[in-house]
């Protein structure tokens, strides 16, 4: 039987199992960037371009953090009806 962390009955293999989930969503943010130069030959687009992939992936990922906790703000019914 597993070790309880905390009061909220979390086991260690559980925290390990979101630590590394997490690790592995924020990493896939930066994987395209070392194969952005590859990218923009086989698309034959500009460099600069083929960086905007990066800049878009980035910012796509802080608006998700933005609006994801704004959800517990919403009547969730009011969304569903609407």
């Amino acid at each position: 039987m597993e070790k309880q962390i905390s009061s909220s009955g979390l086991t260690k293999v559980q925290v390990v199992t979101m630590a590394i989930a997490s690790g592995v969503c924020v990493a896939n943010v930066y994987y395209n960037q070392p194969i952005l130069k590859d990218i923009a030959s086989s698309f034959r687009v500009s460099e600069g371009e083929a960086g905007s992939i990066s800049v878009l992936t980035q910012v796509g990922y802080g608006f998700g953090l933005f609006l994801i906790p704004l959800g517990d703000k919403i009547n969730k019914k009011k969304l569903i009806f609407s």
